[in-house]
């Protein structure tokens, strides 16, 4: 869901505005979990 933007148009297609988040029942942070993957795709290689 979130390389669609990268694979076919080049951009990010999440701005960070927050509003999914505020919007979430769980709020659950989508900005702060896909952070924590990045970080340990870097880490793990």
């Amino acid at each position: 869901k979130y390389w669609y933007m990268v694979e076919n148009f080049g951009i990010l297609g999440c701005t960070g505005c927050g509003r999914c988040i505020s919007g979430c029942i769980g709020k659950i942070d989508k900005r702060k979990v896909i952070s924590e993957i990045g970080k340990e795709k870097v880490k793990n290689g």
